[in-house]
């Protein structure tokens, strides 16, 4: 089984639902969302329990497994599919107010090239005046600051460390995931994936090109203002 397969039986434990980061987004969110690359998808639970009309996507088979036991679970509408977010062009065109793509999941993509053409997608899947809103790690941040690690997260019978290796233009990134069974065992998983470490300037240029007139930027999900070393980098980008 795969890292993030097995990643995904945990990540409601290493990663529960932000409340700020909900109240970020239904303050900024219009009637119709899409969330790409939603996880185990507590946080489009969280919106569709609200009243927004939510559709939910993931790259990985057993994350939407999981979104689909929640949405049974909590007996509420919920669209979700299983597709990469290179394929956003599936979807209608203009059927959507508010498109989300959080939790660093913009930089799996492989270049520039490659994210060019998942905004330039996501622009036309925005009614007009819509918002994309994008939330990654500060680059500029991790970059000026040669920053190898993220603090690690420590939760009951599971630990998940987080460390950062340059090659050439990418960053690799390497997860450590260390499970206590309940026979008191460790086990212990690993992944290593090259990332594309964005900076704002080269976000916001992509932003424009592909078409987005007025974008925000943030560095949390308290809505303070981005700075070099916020930890997130928030792009509130309007259509």
């Amino acid at each position: 089984m795969g890292f993030y397969n097995i990643l995904s039986d945990y990540y409601d434990q290493i990663f529960p639902l932000n409340q700020q980061q909900a109240q970020f987004i239904s303050e900024r969110a219009g009637t119709n969302i899409l969330d790409v690359a939603a996880g185990s998808g507590s946080l489009a639970l969280a919106l569709a329990e609200q009243g927004y009309t939510v559709t939910a996507t993931d790259l990985e088979p057993n994350m939407t497994k999981q979104i689909k036991r929640k949405k049974e679970q909590a007996q509420v509408e919920l669209e979700i599919r299983t597709m990469d977010m290179r394929q956003l062009d599936q979807l209608p065109s203009g059927a959507f107010d508010t498109i989300i793509c959080l939790g660093n999941s913009l930089v799996h993509l492989a270049s520039e090239g490659e994210v060019a053409d998942v905004l330039e997608k996501a622009f036309n899947l925005l009614s007009e005046r819509g918002r994309l809103i994008i939330q990654i790690v500060n680059y500029d941040r991790i970059i000026a600051d040669r920053v190898q690690a993220l603090p690690p997260i420590e939760r009951e019978q599971v630990q998940f460390y987080r460390t950062y290796e340059w090659k050439a233009a990418k960053l690799l990134f390497q997860g450590r995931l260390i499970v206590t069974g309940d026979d008191g065992q460790y086990r212990t998983f690993e992944q290593t994936t090259e990332l594309l470490p964005l900076k704002k300037d080269a976000l916001g240029r992509l932003l424009e090109t592909s078409g987005f007139q007025q974008i925000e930027w943030y560095g949390n999900f308290k809505a303070e203002a981005y700075q070099l070393n916020s930890p997130a980098m928030i792009a509130v980008a309007q259509r």
